[in-house]
């Protein structure tokens, strides 16, 4: 087991360290985290649905769990280039304007969404 350990501290990890730090793992690590709300959010509907299965004291949330799990991969195809762009100082936002962007994005994705079905 020691042998083991050694070989994973000496061999192993910085290895795994050099990869973790190059910019796209870094990058999808950042839009991952923070994107990780619309995930709580799906996981405390899901377990609400779960309930109401069971008891009608609650009511049924399995839209809003749809809906947030469906967005994360909308939001991370967004967030990566994002991050990207941060890690090499590329301005994103040119003017005091832009900022509708992100607003303008979450809007066009639930109307995709929404007629979807």
């Amino acid at each position: 087991m020691e042998k083991f350990l050694l070989w994973m501290t000496d061999n192993f990890s910085p290895k795994i360290n050099k990869i973790a730090k190059k910019g796209w793992v870094v990058a999808i690590q950042e839009s991952i985290l923070t994107a990780m709300p619309l995930v709580f959010i799906g996981s405390f509907a899901t377990i609400f649905s779960i309930v109401h299965d069971y008891w009608q004291l609650f009511p049924d949330l399995s839209v809003i769990s749809t809906f947030s799990f469906g967005l994360f991969s909308i939001f991370l195809a967004f967030l990566i280039p994002q991050a990207v762009m941060k890690q090499k100082n590329i301005a994103m936002w040119k003017s005091k304007r832009d900022w509708l962007v992100w607003p303008s994005f979450c809007w066009l994705c639930f109307q995709v969404l929404a007629t979807r079905e």
